[in-house]
């Protein structure tokens, strides 16, 4: 089974750019313990603490700690994924949603972040950042392995880098996958093939509007550029 590397863009209107005023960095975790049975897998969703006064958000990192705040080792539970989203705002992407029963529904928050095993993180250029005010609400979807025989507990924990007391130049998140606006955005690879032979899968994204394409992350590495002056972005991923 391929697993889908989601490719989240950060894209931004092409105005002049701000240096950074008064950067803070704020670290937040789970409201809820997530406990995992011995060789567990955890999937869920549930809503999460977000900075409490506006501002901007110019870099984000993820993690995985127990009670005290100390960072669990892959060998005891693994970070398989997160992604975090800002409810009510509209996804640039998808309208609507399969969930893992089928379903589909309305889409009613905006991804702007997502990491993986890889610690795939956000470090957004000087002077652009993603807008938040004190009144917005965020939620996250995760999913957890414990790799030990005994349960455990622990919290998702993140950092935010966060810009007040200047604007500085909006990004939109544009998130983008070779099968989108699914729950579970996976592929079967055939198989039979010869040896170190690859299959892919590839989508064509349109971009809802233009602007300047500042970065890219996905789950299996970075991808970073600057593109101006284009409305459609070719993506493919390739798999072993």
């Amino acid at each position: 089974m391929g697993r889908v590397l989601t490719l989240l863009c950060l894209f931004a209107f092409v105005l002049p750019a701000h240096a950074h005023a008064a950067e803070q960095t704020l670290t937040f975790r789970s409201y809820e313990r997530i406990s995992i049975a011995p060789f567990g897998v955890v999937q869920g969703s549930e809503l999460i603490p977000s900075p409490s006064f506006d501002g901007y958000v110019v870099g984000v990192t993820a993690t995985v700690v127990d009670e005290t705040g100390v960072e669990e080792p892959v060998q005891n539970v693994m970070l398989h994924h997160i992604v975090l989203a800002k409810l009510g705002a509209k996804d640039s992407t998808c309208s609507t949603f399969t969930d893992y029963d089928g379903r589909k529904g309305p889409v009613l928050a905006e991804r702007f972040y997502a990491e993986g095993e890889e610690r795939t993180r956000i470090d957004l250029p000087t002077g652009y950042g993603y807008p938040n005010k004190g009144s917005d609400h965020w939620g996250m979807v995760f999913m957890l392995m414990n790799h030990r025989a005994v349960a455990d507990s622990v919290f998702v924990q993140y950092t935010i880098r966060y810009v007040t007391g200047e604007p500085l130049t909006a990004v939109k998140p544009i998130w983008a996958d070779v099968r989108n606006c699914d729950a579970d955005p996976i592929f079967s690879v055939p198989g039979g093939g010869k040896l170190f032979s690859t299959y892919s899968r590839s989508a064509e994204l349109t971009m809802p509007e233009s602007g300047l394409t500042l970065k890219f992350t996905r789950q299996r590495g970075a991808l970073t550029g600057f593109m101006a002056g284009t409305d459609t972005l070719w993506l493919r991923f390739d798999r072993l």
